[in-house]
């Protein structure tokens, strides 16, 4: 073939091979709705233990619908915790119960938590048990409020947080500081007013009951053993409670019925005795126990463990009967080791979150 013609056939294509095509890209933007991850943990956990030997349960609920965990916790001697807490997590850590951030899988049932600085070392691990066996809103009581009656911040006053106290119908009998003296006063619930004080018999703290029957207010001195005290009314002499001398007595309460009288001292020591008379040991606690212990009726007693108010008996053995909580608008919550009862009334201290101040609650056991 002419070797001229050959060329003009291919010019055309030479031509539009050498062309370069300009093309115009176009980015499409598709916006989604965040998905939250499903998060497999959701529900009621019980936790096993590490030591086969421990018999306490520890349970923890966490709630889908409301965001938080409550964590539920029994002790060696029975006592109940309960916490709350927000629930924080994605698919590969989670937050619960105060922690930091901790890595956690699922195995089956089982739901294992790291810690959150140890790759790959446990740090609790879970079992999935059928939910509402175990309910937050059951595993304490909450105490009914009646009436408060707050204390302020006045200048000069020191408030007692740590003994027991005596009730008087609408009054309250108290032992508190002011400028540098302890003083025995008489507090009107219905107004918040003291009405009438005296200068403790020598200046330091005191436990307080007042009899009603025989308007006698019981006192001693909670620190170091002396013998307990009682006189008639807030002005009265002094004369004997007990004829032997008691150590650390933090409560005075009384049977009403049988006119026994109980002192409980601040290591979980109870005697009892009679007016006048020599108080033996009743009983003595081991491990861990209530505070602020004082006789409430049909046998029972009333007592203060980690901010919660116990009810509790110790014949033939001690046995937690039911554990209460101090929910109040105004309240923080924690009930301090300064409680006080009749056998009907009950009183208790506690801190006053709206004045910032101490508050007395007068309560109901539902």
């Amino acid at each position: 073939m002419n070797t001229k013609l050959l060329f003009v056939a291919l010019l055309p294509l030479l031509i539009l091979g050498g062309c370069k095509k300009e093309t115009e890209t176009k980015t499409t933007i598709v916006n989604k709705p965040f998905v939250a991850p499903t998060l497999p943990f959701w529900g009621l956990w019980l936790e096993i233990k590490s030591d086969p030997t421990d018999t306490t349960k520890s349970y923890v609920e966490l709630n889908q619908t409301t965001g938080y965990s409550a964590e539920m916790s029994t002790n060696a001697n029975g006592f109940r915790t309960l916490n709350w807490a927000t629930v924080v997590a994605t698919d590969k850590l989670v937050r619960f119960g105060g922690d930091a951030f901790r890595p956690y899988e699922m195995k089956g049932d089982t739901f294992i938590v790291y810690e959150d600085n140890e790759p790959g070392v446990v740090d609790q691990s879970f079992i999935k048990i059928p939910d509402g066996t175990v309910k937050a809103e059951d595993w304490m009581g909450t105490l009914n409020v009646t009436r408060y009656v707050n204390l302020g911040n006045p200048s000069g006053y020191s408030w007692n947080t740590s003994a027991s106290f005596g009730i008087d119908g609408d009054f309250l009998y108290l032992n508190h500081y002011y400028n540098g003296t302890r003083k025995f006063y008489k507090l009107n619930t219905l107004n918040g007013m003291f009405v009438d004080s005296v200068n403790a018999p020598v200046n330091t703290l005191y436990a307080l009951h007042y009899k009603g029957s025989s308007n006698k207010l019981y006192h001693t001195r909670y620190s170091g053993s002396f013998n307990m005290l009682q006189r008639v009314g807030l002005m009265g002499a002094n004369s004997n409670l007990s004829s032997n001398s008691l150590g650390n007595i933090r409560a005075i309460s009384t049977n009403g019925t049988s006119g026994t009288v109980y002192a409980t001292t601040s290591n979980g020591q109870i005697y009892s005795g009679s007016e006048g008379g020599n108080f033996s040991s009743l009983y003595s606690f081991t491990g861990q126990y209530p505070r602020c212990i004082v006789y409430y009726k049909s046998d029972q007693f009333l007592g203060v463990y980690n901010g919660t108010l116990v009810l509790f008996e110790i014949s033939p053995n001690f046995k937690i009967i039911k554990q209460y909580k101090l929910v109040d608008e105004n309240a923080n919550g924690y009930i301090y080791e300064s409680i006080a009862t009749n056998g009907n009334d009950i009183w208790v201290m506690a801190y006053n979150n709206s004045s910032n101040s101490y508050s007395y609650y007068k309560v109901t056991l539902p």
